[in-house]
């Protein structure tokens, strides 16, 4: 992964094995807007909700 991502979303993404791997496999501007989203929240609780969003998407199986 070319991202460096901040302790909290690692740890997030570690917990959730199918999300991580999907969060791998999206392009980079993809998981930079993911990032972004996350980082522009001001508070913390803000921050944990979007973060914990982030895993439910990516863990849910994609149509293709």
């Amino acid at each position: 992964m070319s991202t460096t991502l901040a302790p909290d979303i690692a740890a997030a993404l570690k917990s959730d094995r199918a999300a991580f791997k999907i969060f791998e496999a999206l392009g980079p501007s993809h998981q930079r807007e993911y990032l972004k989203w996350i980082d522009e929240a001001k508070k913390p609780d803000t921050r944990a909700r979007r973060i914990a969003s982030m895993i439910e998407r990516l863990s849910v199986p994609q149509k293709q």
